[in-house]
This record gives C-alpha cells, structure tokens and sequence, in this order.
C-alpha cells in the first residue's frame, strides 16, 4: 500500500471517529515440495545433488548400517552409493525435499517376477517441532512383476508403489511414521541398475529418501 493511501484511511479514521481492533493472525509455514534430479559421487569423496538449476552439496558423508550413507548438515540426506548407482534424498533445515539418483542402468531386467533384499533411508520433519528433520533407516522386501510392469514393498514404515517403463519405474513413496511425524506420500523414481541391482530416491512435501537392493537369486 503507497504513502498516500495509507495517509487517506488514517484522515478517513480520525474523521469518522471510528476505532477499530485488529486480532494478530499467525501463519503455519508450508513445508515446501521437493523435485527429483540427478546425483553424483565425485572424486574427492563428496557428493552432490542437483534438481533443475539447484545444486546441494552433501560433503563426504558417513558409512552406517547397511552401507547407509548419512550427511547430517548443512543439509539432511541419506542414501546409497556404489560403482553402479547413487541414489540419495535430504532435506533442509527448513523443509525443502531433495533427491537425486543416477548410474549405469541395466542392460536387461529379468522376465516374470523377482524380489530384492534392499535398504531404505529417510528423512522427514518429525513432530517434536517445526521443523526439526529426523531419520530413519530399515530392511525393505521389493517385489517386482516384470509382467505387470508392477513395483512394490513390504516395510512398516515405507510403502512403495511403481509402475515399469523399461529398465526405469515411478510412482510414490508413502511413510507410515506418524509417532514420529511422518505420515506423507511424494512422487518416487527409480530404475535397475548393474546386474541385478534396483535404486530409487522420492522427494516431496514432508519425505525425502532413497533405498538400494540386489535380487535375491532364492526367489
């Protein structure tokens, strides 16, 4: 509003002798939604992620359970990565999703069915404030119908659901964590990577990840 009307209302206010009481109104931020782009592990050890013209750079990271990589700042991310594939999704303080996955795809994908023995990692504003990004990493079952063109999960905590194009899927990624605060669904990538290998990363409102597996030659 210019100088000048805000000068009228104020003569307006004084002439009319109205006296009027504002009520203080307050605003629940909206955690903005993430995109999904390219990863790449450099060889100085670092990592970086960069969706449209938005590069995040992730440091070294550190090795944990199941070859989990985790960066804990400046921006949260977890992921995977090998001579085949890095797939990784974070987070910044602020709520702002990342991911990014790439790598050597696979020359072919088997025919019928299969499953995978995978890892999944993510990270999500948790409940104990706005926001405060918390982790959480697991063992994952991923059943593919190569057929159907299908991709699914069994987890607890994650629940994933992809349609086949190729040797690529999408769909989503939905965490079931609502103790801790994580309770949403956000758009998920992926492909089949190596020999025998399967990736993807989602990245979205409220959840951002990856999981990594290898097929499990018994089923």
């Amino acid at each position: 509003m210019t100088k000048l009307k805000i000068t009228s209302l104020l003569m307006l206010g004084t002439f009319l002798g109205a006296c009027a009481a504002t009520t203080p109104t307050t605003t629940t931020p909206t955690i903005p939604a993430g995109a999904i782009g390219t990863a790449s592990a450099n060889a100085d050890g670092t990592y970086t992620i960069t969706v449209n013209s938005t590069t995040y750079e992730l440091g070294a990271g550190i090795v944990a359970a199941g070859n989990t990589l985790r960066f804990p700042t400046p921006n949260y991310a977890r992921g995977f990565s090998n001579a085949d594939v890095t797939a990784i999704g974070g987070m910044l303080n602020d709520g702002t999703a990342f991911a990014g996955i790439s790598g050597t795809a696979s020359s072919s994908v088997p025919t019928g069915t299969a499953t995978y023995n995978t890892r999944y990692t993510m990270v999500y504003p948790t409940a104990s404030g706005a926001p405060i990004i918390g982790g959480t990493d697991g063992a994952t079952t991923v059943s593919v119908d190569f057929v159907a063109g299908t991709v699914t999960n069994t987890s607890p905590y994650l629940n994933i659901v992809g349609a086949i194009s190729g040797v690529t899927f999408s769909g989503t990624a939905t965490c079931n964590y609502p103790t801790n605060g994580c309770a949403a669904t956000v758009p998920m990538e992926g492909g089949f990577y190596g020999t025998g290998g399967i990736a993807g990363v989602y990245s979205g409102t409220g959840l951002a990840g990856a999981f990594y597996g290898t097929q499990n030659p018994n089923l």
